[in-house]
């Protein structure tokens, strides 16, 4: 739809006549409103931020947008829903806990999750002129506004979005936001994961007296657990509430790109062209529309280049149990389950594993059968199903075994009595009997003599 004839709907719409259906747009139509589109379309505009302040576009484009977050379901209005789906590929490094990112879709593409609302906003972090960090005078700092960047004026290697200790500048964004906030090295430059230690802190319930700036200092190691790093770029050390912990939170500004300065993003961690917020397997390839060609790489779930079709079968989306979890990663796919946990790590789920712990007992209930594609052996009833205990030691003879038993010798105290988490930590002395630990865990002794005092009981001490 051309510029003109949308703002030839607005004056008929002005004048209280009718719209033509000709007036009303399709997808990827100019329009001024979402009544310029046709039925089940809105109008969706562009985000900007001019002079610290943020607007919306005054015309935008028609288009299918269910789950309202921004992105429409065929963003880049060619006609399919799939063939450039939006994403960020970024994964956590379990060694490092930074976020590694590897390849991004954000602009002019598809929704990944078009009936989730999953949308994020693009921020970058930055000095501005006004702050302590920028390296300006002071009378150059009174002549700009508070919202101008401090990059925009002084383009320089020392200013402080830039750290180069390690000849390395600090991230202008993170994609992940972590709700504790996030780290900062010992120079002060924002690192891409999440709080590495949590510093206690306190501050008054008006947020007065807040402990953290005070504990601010040079070069600090924040993993001292004693002070914490002085930010190089902007941004404030405050605590999250009145007894809580120390959070960094970085004045954002936003990322520039083109004329919609508001960037919209939307997470993909496995590549697979669906959203982390609607994936049932989000760490692992299983896409949507596999048999087709173009499309057959989103469902490489082991990422070795080749799509195989026992892969494609695992596409889609499918998931044959109907449960969160879909085939590609479900460890048990022919048995509906809420947790998809694996206690002995042999690939077979905890609901469909004859054998939970792997001890070679089958847990109460089950028998040897096949899990998960396989042939699993056991015998017998576990007394310990959640421990593996291939001994199946039961002293006490009560059916459940010594190493899930609470008071395995059956003596009526508990080998942790006092509830402290650990046993024989406070054991009972003088004949004591509540709150406190079984004096001889291995021997019945329902009393608790112990003569000595010595924490150690009559019956199991070799000197009573």
């Amino acid at each position: 739809m051309r510029i003109g004839r949308a703002i030839l709907c607005a004056l008929l719409a002005a004048s209280s006549m009718s719209l033509a259906a000709g007036c009303r747009g399709g997808t990827g139509d100019e329009c001024l409103q979402d009544s310029d589109c046709l039925e089940g379309m809105v109008c969706i505009k562009g985000e900007l931020y001019v002079m610290g302040k943020d607007y919306e576009t005054k015309s935008g484009n028609c288009g299918v947008d269910n789950d309202m977050d921004g992105i429409p379901e065929d963003g880049d209005f060619d006609g399919s829903t799939v063939n450039r789906r939006c994403g960020v590929h970024v994964v956590k490094n379990p060694d490092t806990g930074f976020e590694n990112v590897y390849e991004t879709v954000l602009d002019d593409c598809d929704d990944n999750c078009p009936a989730a609302n999953n949308s994020e906003l693009l921020r970058r972090f930055a000095c501005f002129v006004r702050d302590a960090c920028c390296p300006l005078s002071a009378e150059q700092k009174s002549a700009r506004r508070d919202w101008e960047l401090c990059e925009d004026v002084t383009p320089d290697a020392n200013t402080c979005e830039a750290c180069f200790p390690s000849a390395s500048p600090s991230p202008k964004f993170c994609y992940y936001s972590y709700a504790d906030g996030y780290n900062l090295n010992a120079q002060g430059c924002v690192e891409c994961r999440a709080l590495q230690r949590k510093i206690s802190c306190t501050k008054n319930n008006d947020g007065t007296n807040d402990t953290c700036p005070s504990l601010v200092s040079e070069n600090c190691d924040i993993m001292s657990g004693t002070c914490l790093p002085r930010p190089a770029c902007s941004g404030k050390w405050s605590c999250t509430s009145e007894i809580g912990f120390c959070k960094f939170e970085p004045r954002m500004a936003l990322e520039l790109a083109g004329a919609n300065n508001k960037v919209r993003y939307q997470i993909d961690s496995d590549w697979d062209g669906v959203g982390d917020n609607c994936d049932n397997c989000p760490s692992q390839a299983n896409g949507i529309e596999c048999q087709n060609p173009a499309f057959a790489k989103n469902c490489d779930a082991d990422g070795d280049g080749v799509t195989t079709p026992g892969e494609l079968l695992l596409g889609n989306q499918a998931n044959r149990d109907s449960d969160k979890f879909g085939d590609a990663c479900d460890l048990c796919p022919d048995l509906a389950n809420a947790e998809n946990g694996d206690l002995d790590g042999d690939g077979c789920g905890n609901p469909c594993d004859p054998d939970e712990d792997g001890d070679g007992y089958c847990t109460p209930g089950r028998t040897s059968g096949f899990c998960n594609g396989r042939q699993k052996t056991c015998r017998g009833s576990d007394n310990c199903p959640r421990i593996a205990n291939p001994n199946q030691r039961d002293m006490d003879n009560d059916s459940l075994g010594d190493v899930c038993d609470p008071d395995k010798d059956g003596d009526g105290i508990r080998e942790d009595g006092d509830g402290s988490g650990v046993e024989g930590d406070n054991p009972c002395r003088s004949g004591a009997t509540k709150k406190c630990d079984d004096n001889c865990p291995d021997v019945a002794n329902a009393k608790q003599e112990d003569r000595d005092g010595d924490g150690i009981g009559d019956v199991c001490d070799p000197t009573p």
